[in-house]
């Protein structure tokens, strides 16, 4: 006994089946995980830029006569990256830390370049500067959110003044 062959619109064929499940398998997982990878990696890349930075900042703010205003020009200039091309929009804040641990600021979180300061003047034997660079990070990425805060961070003591 033979079995009828159906026609290609009739009920019970599967043709094109895949077709619809390739592109639904595309659309709902296969491209989210790929942009995600791509959002991920800018971030981990403007993470990785600003920690080094600020990092650059303290060791440069804790010589002799380093105002805050050439500490944020330093950490601003050493910020570019993937996805971060406006340093002037690196936000940097400079704290001083006493031999007891606490934080007191020292520059508030600016992007001015003309603070005349110095943060590590007259420091006791123990205290550090703290340094933490900040940026409102804004991709357009379809299904990933517009705005993610990007920061990094450096502290060294300050020995030199």
């Amino acid at each position: 006994m033979q079995r009828a062959r159906t026609r290609p619109g009739a009920r019970g064929s599967r043709r094109g089946a895949s077709a619809v499940e390739f592109a639904l398998v595309v659309t709902f997982v296969f491209l989210p995980l790929v942009f995600g990878l791509i959002f991920f990696g800018f971030l981990f890349a403007q993470n990785l830029a600003l920690g080094n930075s600020a990092r650059q900042g303290a060791r440069l703010g804790v010589v002799d006569a380093t105002t805050c205003g050439s500490i944020v020009g330093s950490v601003q200039d050493s910020s570019t990256t993937v996805g971060l091309r406006n340093p002037a929009a690196v936000s940097v804040e400079i704290q001083k830390r006493s031999t007891s641990g606490t934080l007191s600021t020292v520059c508030a979180a600016t992007t001015n370049r003309s603070s005349t300061v110095v943060p590590c003047k007259a420091s006791s034997s123990g205290e550090g500067l703290y340094v933490k660079a900040t940026f409102s990070s804004t991709m357009k990425l379809p299904l990933m959110p517009s705005s993610i805060s990007a920061n990094g961070s450096g502290e060294f003591r300050c020995e030199f003044s």
